[in-house]
């Protein structure tokens, strides 16, 4: 995977109209379908350990985080995008309080997963390791994806 700065590079390269499908096709994609993984596997788990209640609340949690970014998503591929392209106003303090809040909730995901990490002598590690390793690959791709609209795209 690209690093931060290469990836900033590239992107901040393209017109508005390229980078905004490359956020779309690379990002908003790739989130997508990470998140649909994830919870395949969070759910894999709450079905091995139904009496878990870290898992559970980590779940409870996933599960609105997912709802919320798939609604972020489609407001910046239906109005947002739109708006740039077109030159319309756009409201950009809400766009990044927005950006600053999902932020968060991934970061209390995270904290809720070390948690359970550290309990790991009561999950399959098989399980834990495959949570993890697609939650450390949807963050990553979510703070690229965030650090491009911020300082790139919203920038222009």
């Amino acid at each position: 995977m690209q690093s931060l700065a290469q990836s900033t590079r590239n992107a901040a390269i393209l017109d508005t109209d390229a980078l905004i499908q490359y956020i779309i096709d690379r990002h908003h994609q790739r989130e997508r379908f990470i998140l649909t993984q994830l919870e395949d596997t969070i759910l894999q788990a709450c079905e091995k350990y139904p009496d878990n209640a870290l898992l559970l609340s980590f779940y409870q949690k996933f599960i609105v985080a997912h709802q919320e970014l798939l609604n972020h998503f489609e407001s910046e591929e239906q109005d947002l995008y739109p708006k740039i392209l077109h030159g319309e106003k756009v409201n950009w303090d809400k766009l990044t309080k927005e950006h600053i809040i999902l932020a968060q909730s991934v970061q209390q995901l995270s904290e809720l997963l070390t948690k359970i990490k550290l309990e790991n002598n009561k999950i399959s590690s098989d399980l834990v390791n495959k949570m993890v390793e697609n939650f450390e690959n949807f963050a990553v791709d979510v703070h690229h994806h965030m650090f491009l609209e911020n300082m790139v795209l919203f920038k222009r």
